[in-house]
């Protein structure tokens, strides 16, 4: 019997917390949905909202796992949400809210599809059959280079694995600078079933610049109707600050756009608090329908060599590619210094290698625009 509730507990199993969807609702129960794939918008049960049967499979401990983490988050953005600031949080804390924001990027049902489903797929593709092709233990029991092809290898703990990477690899974004927006505009902030978006100012030919390494990268995640954190890289701006990590927020347009960059990263519903918000909503996936970009997963061969045994090998690399919209806002403007250093370091590096992949720092290995 105990086995049998610990079971149909984990059945319904949410890729966006219900902590966090409950800041976007008055009584703490329901919120506002607007499906983009419809344009229709109801009230539904936050219980109900981005969960699926079974998303992290059959075996309860990935959730169960989450449980104790998801608990030390709520508490760091309680206290946000609560005293509007982010001066009285400690170290600990900002390495909650690194932890937060990753794992919630990779968490989505748009990263397992459009990620990590795909990671998998490819690496089966590139590594896998290759190596399978090549085995002589698999030829002497008749299975033929066709027999490959025709199969579909993929992982099913894909997604788990990439969850666990985000959490382990807050370094990724511990050096961008957190900022608090707060909005005192008449218009609202909204979130989606995917709350974590970027943004940036910069560009290169063959890099959208949305990896979480990206010089340039700005990082949006709203946490009610009146509050939204933002990671930054500083060096790549000029922030309007007021001091104590705070952005007040006095134009409509602002508050709009990031709004904007919900509807323009989410999958498939947007959630807000207000009836009411609903036009708010509805005139902005009009402004954007046209705009929306479907997310690209990227397999680049960037080395070839001959080997001396007559062999060939080549590097190979996946990248997960978000769509840079490239919004601008009135209280970060771009340093064109940094930028003018920027793109002569990108034009340079596409000449001799035909693509740029730039890193902020060094985080392991000598990476390309790590003096960025």
């Amino acid at each position: 019997m105990i086995i049998f509730k610990m079971m149909a507990e984990n059945k319904k199993q949410h890729f966006v917390p219900q902590f966090y969807l409950r800041n976007f609702s008055i009584d703490g129960k329901c919120i506002y949905v607007y499906n983009l794939e419809s344009s229709t918008s109801f009230r539904t049960q936050i219980r109900t909202s981005c969960q699926e049967k079974y998303f992290y499979g059959k075996d309860p401990q990935i959730e169960k796992a989450l449980a104790p983490l998801e608990s030390r988050q709520a508490e760091v953005l309680r206290k946000i949400t609560e005293t509007c600031s982010i001066s009285n949080i400690s170290p600990e804390d900002r390495i909650l809210l690194q932890s937060f924001t990753l794992l919630q990027y990779a968490r989505t049902k748009d990263a397992k599809e459009n990620c990590f489903d795909k990671m998998a797929q490819q690496i089966g593709e590139h590594v896998i059959k290759p190596m399978m092709k090549s085995s002589e233990d698999l030829k002497t029991k008749g299975i033929t280079d066709e027999d490959v092809d025709s199969w579909t290898i993929t992982h099913p703990a894909a997604h788990g694995y990439g969850m666990l990477a985000a959490i382990q690899d807050r370094k990724l974004i511990s050096d961008l600078k957190l900022i608090l927006l707060i909005n005192n505009t008449d218009r609202n902030f909204i979130t989606s079933d995917t709350p974590v978006v970027k943004n940036n100012y910069l560009q290169a030919k063959t890099s959208p610049l949305t990896g979480f390494l990206s010089p340039g990268l700005q990082v949006f995640i709203p946490l009610n109707p009146t509050l939204c954190l933002l990671f930054i890289d500083e060096n790549s701006y000029h922030i309007r600050e007021c001091g104590s990590g705070l952005i007040e927020l006095s134009e409509r347009r602002d508050v709009l756009d990031i709004n904007l960059l919900q509807l323009l990263n989410c999958q498939k519903n947007s959630f807000y608090s207000r009836e009411n918000d609903t036009r708010m909503v509805e005139d902005l996936h009009n402004e954007v329908k046209s705009l929306r970009k479907n997310k690209q997963f990227r397999v680049r061969t960037v080395e070839r060599k001959q080997n001396a045994d007559g062999t060939a090998s080549e590097v190979v690399t996946w990248q997960f590619e978000g769509v840079n919209y490239r919004r601008k806002f009135s209280f970060i403007k771009l340093n064109h210094e940094y930028n003018r250093r920027f793109r002569g370091e990108a034009k340079r590096e596409e000449r001799l290698h035909g693509f740029f992949r730039p890193s902020r720092r060094q985080i392991a290995g000598d990476m390309n625009g790590g003096s960025f």
